[in-house]
C-alpha cells in the first residue's frame, strides 16, 4: 500500500484543493478508483492551459468543470481531454491537456483520475503519478 500525496484529501470537487498558481507536482494514484480534484480561479481573461505531465505509470484523463459561483458546487463539464498527442507509446502523451478561452474573475474545477482505472501495484516502489500546472 502506498502513503497518500500531500494533496488528500481531495477526492471530490467539495475537498479540491486550490491551485495557487505554481505547478503541483507530485499528484499519486495511491488506491483503486482514485482521483484529485482542484480548483483554479482566473483573475484576467486568459488563454488558458490546464495540463498533467511528469506521467510516471500512469495514463491521465483532465476533466474542465465550471464553477458554480453562487452554491460554490461543481458547475457542468467544459472539456474533457485523455491524451495530449496521438503517440501512445510515449509516455509524455498520457499527459492531458486542455485549452480554453476563460473570462476574467472565472473560477473552475479541474478533475483528474487514472485511464487505467486500477491503484498502484503493490511491487512497484511507488504509485502512478502526475504533475499538474496551469497556465
Amino acid at each position: 500500500m502506498h502513503a497518500p500525496d500531500a494533496y488528500e484529501s481531495d477526492n471530490t470537487a467539495t475537498t479540491a484543493k486550490a491551485y495557487v498558481g505554481t505547478p503541483q507536482t507530485g499528484h499519486t494514484f495511491h488506491e483503486v478508483g482514485d482521483v484529485d480534484w482542484v480548483v483554479v480561479y482566473v483573475p484576467n481573461a486568459a488563454q488558458a492551459t490546464f495540463e498533467t505531465y511528469n506521467i510516471q505509470g500512469s495514463d491521465t484523463i483532465l476533466d474542465l468543470y465550471a464553477y458554480n459561483a453562487s452554491t460554490g458546487a461543481q458547475g457542468s463539464l467544459l472539456a474533457t481531454n485523455d491524451n495530449k498527442c496521438t503517440v501512445v507509446t510515449d509516455v509524455n502523451c498520457r499527459g492531458s491537456k486542455i485549452v480554453r478561452s476563460v473570462p476574467a474573475q472565472s473560477a473552475f474545477f479541474v478533475r483528474v483520475r487514472n485511464k487505467a482505472g486500477y491503484g498502484p501495484n503493490p511491487y512497484e516502489p511507488t504509485a502512478p503519478g502526475y504533475s499538474l500546472r496551469i497556465f
